[in-house]
């Protein structure tokens, strides 16, 4: 969106999924636009860098099977969280219930997030699937 103007007249649209945005991107940056990349990147730990996919979430047990679908480098991908009891430090992440390749993020305060070539999980996600995400 061109200007928190155009943000506040198309916020209902925004929030009822009809306008596809990235935190920052397509919000104007003030207010929502901060606030929905902070829940996207902090919480649901979807981070998108320019090689590769970082997922960090910081989640309670509460949300055991939450799924969310975010824009990812040009399409809607659905991710489901599968959140133990500790909530941080991810275990796993699958499409289709078959592993992908990870390498583990440094975090100096906590097990850091699972790092996902951007080729491999692109071609895991062809065949339509979800990433699935185990936390322990």
């Amino acid at each position: 969106m061109p200007d928190r103007y155009a943000a506040l007249r198309d916020w209902d649209a925004v929030r009822a999924g009809e306008v596809e945005v990235e935190g920052g991107w397509r919000i104007y940056s003030s207010g929502p636009g901060i606030a929905l990349r902070i829940v996207v990147e902090s919480v649901l730990g979807v981070v998108r860098r320019a090689d590769a996919l970082v997922l960090d979430p910081v989640l309670v047990p509460g949300l055991d099977g939450l799924r969310v679908t975010v824009p990812l480098w040009g399409r809607r991908v659905a991710i489901v969280y599968r959140v133990g009891s500790r909530g941080y430090g991810p275990r796993t992440a699958s499409v289709d219930g078959v592993a992908l390749a990870t390498t583990r993020e440094h975090n100096p305060y906590r097990e850091g997030g699972l790092r996902i070539a951007r080729a491999e999980l692109l071609e895991r996600l062809d065949g339509g699937g979800a990433i699935e995400v185990e936390v322990p």
